[in-house]
């Protein structure tokens, strides 16, 4: 009876009332919009006329071909390009390369009495021979309103010279370029210098280039070779010094303590000197001669007074 009674009250216990599921998400179904919506959304907009309509796509289509409006400088005047034209034009007379298609623009632009704005600088170039050494092209940029704007130098070509001969010749001619006055004709004077001072300079640059690597691979053999003079004078007067300094008696400085007072030493290891000190005896004094050994003369005595 007492064994039933945990399970009777385990059935007594109220029991929890199980949790109800969930129904599933039905799908929102909208209905489709039907005519008369359609035509009550069209009422709603107002009319547009087919004239109205063609007046806007042909303000769009104005709009579009409308080139954007393009910086000009308050000094740029016909006159300007009309000098960068003539440069152009007799500057590529005498050797230096200039694009066919931007004179051909300036000209145009000349005939109908225009400004002609470039978006990109003209590139020409100009080609140095050194004597058959070195051969370099200069790129020089000329901006639309040149020679109002100031010519620019750019990376060249290096048709027969080292990098860095090329290199160092266009930092000689951007300085040339940059001593030139404002406003006036710099590659004229540019290409002048080129044409007198140009090959010269680049032929120097590339035989001092050439020279550079034999004097670096030159100088550590030299240096290797030479004889240390300064350091064996240092060394013979550091020894000296020690001569003066230390004594004969210095040398028993490395002898081993316990044979030189026991004469025997149990160190097997021992790294000192196993030796007897030698006594360094002074040097006889000289010998007296014999005239000096002579009896002294003897000295009279004084007669006292007699009693």
């Amino acid at each position: 009876m007492l064994s039933s009674a945990p399970a009777v009250q385990a059935l007594m216990r109220p029991q929890r009332a199980p949790r109800p599921q969930k129904a599933p998400k039905q799908p929102v179904l909208r209905a489709p919009a039907t005519r008369a919506k359609l035509d009550e959304t069209d009422a709603d907009r107002p009319e547009v006329s087919e004239a109205q309509a063609q007046a806007t796509a042909s303000s769009s289509a104005a709009a579009a071909e409308q080139p954007e409006e393009v910086w000009t400088p308050p000094w740029a005047t016909l006159e300007v390009q009309a000098a960068q034209l003539a440069e152009l034009e007799r500057l590529r007379a005498e050797g230096l390369s200039v694009p066919s298609g931007a004179l051909l623009e300036l000209r145009a632009a000349q005939r109908r009495g225009e400004l002609l704005h470039r978006q990109d600088p003209v590139m020409c170039e100009f080609t140095v021979e050194a004597g058959g050494v070195a051969q370099a092209s200069v790129c020089f940029v000329v901006p639309a309103f040149y020679p109002g704007q100031p010519l620019a130098v750019a990376r060249g070509r290096a048709e027969s010279c080292s990098a860095g001969a090329l290199a160092a010749f266009e930092r000689q001619v951007r300085q040339e370029a940059a001593r030139q006055p404002e406003g006036s004709a710099a590659l004229s004077s540019v290409v002048e210098w080129l044409q007198g001072e140009g090959a010269g300079r680049l032929q120097a640059l590339e035989v001092a280039g050439q020279a550079e690597p034999a004097a670096r691979e030159r100088a550590p053999r030299e240096h290797a070779g030479a004889a240390p003079e300064p350091r064996a004078a240092e060394d013979g007067a550091r020894g000296a010094r020690v001569a003066e300094k230390f004594t004969s008696n210095w040398d028993l400085r490395d002898l081993c303590t316990a044979f030189v007072k026991h004469g025997k030493c149990k160190n097997k290891s021992c790294k000192w000197r196993h030796e007897k000190p030698v006594a360094v005896q002074p040097a006889p004094a000289p010998a007296k001669p014999e005239g000096s050994a002579a009896a002294k003369p003897a000295t009279k005595k004084k007669a006292g007074k007699s009693k």
